[in-house]
């Protein structure tokens, strides 16, 4: 058994107190870093695949927050040091926009963007934001203190990858990938001039107070007189990443071939480009990844990696090849579900399940983990399993420790919950089954398209929860456990799932719908009395939500609907409480009479007190097993 050994409360009550909600540490982002931005305090902004931002302070620790489970692709930070803007997207057909307040953690307006987001930037003194689409419209300006849309150029430029304004804000340089480097009068929208240049760049930027424009294409570093649209240079290099401000007289770029990384510079002489580029240093880095982002501030580098850490490193020349480690260090491991049996709480983690408390607050080792990314509660024994996966169903003795393999499904499990004696699962949205613990016995009860959840109310009421654009039309079903009977039941809306029980006898269950009409689009949490046949609303959104959830314990109805914090619904009081959140966004919550806990997407856990909703700790485990405090 571990105790907690580490507490970071008195270490950081500075920072506490001025971002009641950020998490600070070295730990790098989950996933590739997808954006740098240096603030105008001339600290470091980082983002990336994991929806986190994190703003890296000079005493090398990082203010962490997770703003989003997208992937965000593009940052921006604005001159008046307070408000950030990001590109949020799932790589299909969300594109959002928002804009955030760093010191209170709070969204100041988001926007739905239509098109794929290429570039995003506040103009110079932070009036707008001017973000560049794949749009016919090419590029978007909106008000940066409240997302008005406002229409700044009359003619439109297409497609647009880069976007500038000059330090009044009076004009702007853009660059079309159909070739056209464009300046627009911003102050009546007209256009002043275009030049065209070489299509079809990629990381276009311009230096030297913008009198050169640089980007890449196969294998190439195109170098433009952005005044003339005349081409003064074409240098070879391999995948290159170009760097440079706007202020900068050159133009830096790195090279690598795994490990081994060049920095090279490009140098100007009289306004004109040599294009032979002198080798500044050669370095290593630590692990097997590689940079994707490049930023740079006075004489130093900051690079993010596609494994998520960050590195450092400064424009002096070295002969010497020198490895460099990062400024990033991952602390914590990441738990990968929680429950809760007879009032105990059990964690799961990559190596084992071990079980703890918020007054014990020691680790009591369970048994060992072969992999598995779900637990469910199964009387004296815990179920592993991994949602997505065909991965074989495996039960744990709680008593004396055995495992035994239960069976394996035969396409991937979403979803497995207990009732009694039995247990029901949805594979691959096509098919609910039980299996019987006492006989072994799978059977298939409702096969069909687009099956989201299934709950077993009674031994032989069955209700499914799907999307109504599959047949039957109806987005919740009852079906007949023993007959396989089904019937259709009179609930409008487009979708269910994350359907939750209710611990009262023959009370109601409850769950999540989406529904869009032309007007509007509309999540739900519901209840629903199966003896009454009544489908009542309890908590709405005017948005979209397909990865909200719900859970019943002591009369309240708890909901990440909106995915930013945990809201309570008091079923007696009617009463509607918000729960503060941690750094990272809540994805499930359980809990007994005493506290609620909440896992973290990030992996970390929040204790809170279950009668007053108040956040008492943030934990984390760590890579040798014990409890880290915020």
């Amino acid at each position: 058994m571990r105790k907690i050994i580490f507490s970071f409360t008195f270490l950081f009550l500075a920072i506490t107190v001025s971002f009641s909600d950020v998490h600070t540490s070295k730990q790098p982002h989950e996933g590739s870093v997808t954006s740098l931005c240096i603030a105008s305090n001339n600290t470091l902004f980082s983002a990336g695949d994991d929806g986190y931002i994190t703003n890296w302070q000079s005493s090398g620790n990082g203010d962490h927050y997770q703003i989003s489970d997208y992937q965000i692709k593009l940052l921006s930070v604005s001159p008046n040091g307070t408000d950030i803007a990001v590109y949020e997207t799932d790589g299909y057909s969300l594109n959002r926009i928002s804009v955030w307040n760093w010191r209170t953690q709070t969204r100041k307006f988001a926007k739905r963007i239509t098109a794929n987001v290429t570039s995003l930037n506040y103009s110079k003194k932070g009036t707008y934001l001017m973000i560049g689409t794949t749009s016919v419209e090419g590029i978007l300006f909106l008000v940066a203190s409240n997302g008005t849309v406002v229409n700044k150029i009359d003619d439109s430029a297409g497609i647009i990858t880069m976007s500038l304004s000059s330090n009044t804000e009076n004009s702007s340089l853009m660059y079309s990938p159909l070739g056209y480097l464009i300046y627009t009068n911003l102050k009546n929208g007209s256009r002043k001039k275009s030049f065209a240049v070489e299509s079809n760049l990629e990381q276009p930027l311009t230096y030297s107070n913008d009198y050169f424009f640089a980007g890449v294409k196969n294998n190439t570093i195109f170098i433009t007189q952005a005044t003339t649209g005349k081409t003064t240079g074409k240098i070879a290099a391999s995948n290159p990443i170009i760097c440079a401000n706007r202020t900068d007289s050159n133009l830096y770029f790195i090279e690598q071939d795994g490990r081994n990384i060049e920095l090279k510079l490009i140098e100007t002489d009289n306004e004109s480009v040599i294009e032979t580029p002198l080798l500044v240093k050669k370095f290593k880095i630590d692990t097997n990844t590689k940079i994707t982002s490049l930023v740079k501030y006075q004489n130093n580098f900051y690079a993010g990696c596609k494994n998520g850490t960050l590195y450092s490193f400064t424009t002096q020349a070295s002969t010497e090849t020198n490895e460099i480690v990062p400024f990033t260090e991952e602390l914590y491991g990441k738990i990968f579900d929680i429950t809760v049996i007879d009032n105990q709480f059990y964690f799961l983690t990559a190596n084992s399940v071990f079980k703890s408390s918020y007054s014990d607050n020691t680790i009591y080792s369970v048994v060992d983990n072969t992999g598995k990314k779900n637990i469910t509660p199964c009387d004296d024994s815990i179920l592993l399993w991994t949602a997505g996966t065909t991965d074989s169903i495996v039960k744990c003795s709680l008593i004396d420790k055995t495992k035994s393999t239960l069976f394996t499904p035969d396409r991937p499990i979403m979803i497995l919950r207990k009732f009694k004696n039995t247990l029901v699962y949805v594979e691959s949205s096509t098919t609910v089954k039980t299996y019987n613990l006492d006989t072994g016995a799978i059977n298939t009860v409702f096969t069909g398209t687009g099956i989201q959840d299934a709950l077993l109310y009674t031994e032989k009421d069955l209700y499914v929860a799907k999307t109504a654009t599959s047949n039957p039309k109806s987005s919740l079903i009852h079906v007949d456990a023993q007959t396989k009977e089904t019937v259709p039941l009179q609930v409008t809306t487009d979708v269910v799932f994350s359907l939750s029980e209710n611990q009262k006898a023959n009370g109601p269950f409850y769950g999540v719908s989406v529904n869009t009409t032309k007007s509007k689009t509309q999540t739900e949490i519901f209840e629903y009395y199966p003896n009454t046949d009544n489908f009542k609303p309890r908590l709405q959104l005017s948005d979209e939500d397909t990865s909200a959830f719900s859970y019943v314990l002591n009369n309240t109805v708890y909901t990440n609907i909106g995915k930013n914090k945990i809201y309570s619904f008091n079923l007696g009081t009617k009463k509607q409480t918000t729960l503060p959140r941690f750094a990272s966004l809540p994805t499930k919550v359980c809990g007994n009479n005493q506290n609620l806990l909440v896992l973290n997407k990030d992996g970390s856990i929040s204790w809170y007190d279950s009668g007053s909703k108040k956040l008492l700790k943030n934990w984390y485990v760590t890579n040798e097993g014990d409890w880290l405090e915020y």
